[in-house]
């Protein structure tokens, strides 16, 4: 399993929404397979995020914590 995206809406990731205050949303991923994880990090980069990585994902709960 792997945990990302999940800290956003669906309506944060529509193109008009991405910005916030000139600064672009920022999602967290977590995994513990680090082919996933580049497969994740690739797409996210495809689709113009920066994703931040948060380890592995026994952090998943800690990241939901603060961010939802």
């Amino acid at each position: 399993m792997l945990k990302a995206f999940n800290t956003f809406f669906a309506n944060v990731m529509s193109e008009e929404r991405l910005m916030f205050d000139g600064k672009r949303a920022v999602p967290f991923y977590c995994e513990d397979h680090v082919e996933a994880k580049k497969v994740v990090h690739e797409l996210a980069l495809a689709i113009g995020f920066k994703l931040i990585d948060t380890s592995f994902l026994n952090n998943a709960c800690h990241v939901e914590a603060i961010l939802i």
